[in-house]
């Protein structure tokens, strides 16, 4: 979305975003709900011991993007309903409503996902914190340890907010992100690692960033590139497919995917229309 439009336009663009955003979080409701898979989670016999953990790979992936999805798409959908609300009535001006997330593209590391994808309501107040800790024991600001204190606060921060977050699940799962969050900063600290140590064996031409477009006709640094990409995304997944179930059993195990996101599916609805007879 440009920073600078017409009222018109964003009001366009806005009704078209949430749209999308009901039918997607109405999808992601349907599956977590009806996936064959996910039917001993929607049982009343479920205990508190099961875990999507235990699910076959490829389902333990559906499961994690599914509930990501239902996360941005939730999200979208509210902020996109306030800005709408605020433009159309002049409270706000268009530019003041930039995209609540990044692109899905850039997600080809930890650090992207959450620096650059997901999305960054929180970011300022959870850097701060870090940094002024950075400033009071007199590390150099832009050091490697500096940066490391910056992730390691940030994260600590987001994992006691999410923390009482949790309230909406229920009074007893309190808590239930709080590890979920403070895990996210060693797989950040693990990539830095790998970058510096590809830089000390004299890999700093292979490493530039997959971002980063190859002059044309240049065969060799085009796949050098994919290659990157599809470990980077390859890595991604499998380090939220290992540590999310810290933050989806506990809400699974309340029933919070069961709860209905809408009052009414309108996937559901258009469907018993059609097939009624």
């Amino acid at each position: 979305m440009p920073r600078y439009c017409t009222k018109l336009k964003f009001c366009v663009y806005a009704l078209q975003n949430l749209f999308f955003n009901l039918l997607l979080a109405d999808l992601v409701q349907i599956i977590l709900q009806e996936a064959p898979f996910l039917r001993n989670f929607n049982s009343e016999l479920h205990g508190a011991n099961d875990s999507i953990g235990s699910l076959p790979y490829l389902q333990r992936v559906v499961c994690v993007a599914t509930w990501f999805l239902g996360g941005y798409a939730g999200i979208r959908f509210y902020y996109f309903t306030v800005a709408l609300v605020c433009v159309g009535l002049g409270v706000s001006d268009p530019q003041n409503w930039p995209e609540a997330f990044g692109s899905w593209k850039e997600a080809y590391s930890v650090r992207n996902f959450w620096g650059k994808t997901w999305h960054q309501f929180i970011r300022r107040f959870c850097v701060y914190p870090g940094r002024k800790l950075a400033e009071m024991i007199g590390v150099a600001p832009k050091s490697l340890i500096a940066a490391s204190i910056q992730i390691y606060v940030a994260f600590f921060v987001s994992a006691l907010m999410h923390s009482l977050g949790d309230y909406m699940v229920g009074r007893d799962y309190v808590g239930i992100s709080f590890r979920f969050f403070c895990l996210q900063p060693f797989a950040i600290t693990f990539e830095e690692l790998v970058k510096i140590t590809a830089l000390r064996l004299g890999l700093k031409n292979k490493l530039s960033k997959p971002s980063t477009l190859p002059a044309r006709g240049s065969t060799s640094a085009n796949a050098s590139a994919t290659v990157k990409r599809v470990v980077g995304y390859m890595w991604v997944v499998w380090w939220f497919t290992t540590t999310a179930p810290f933050l989806i059993d506990p809400a699974m195990q309340a029933g919070f995917h069961r709860e209905l996101i809408f009052p009414r599916s309108p996937i559901r609805s258009v469907v018993n229309v059609l097939f009624s007879e």
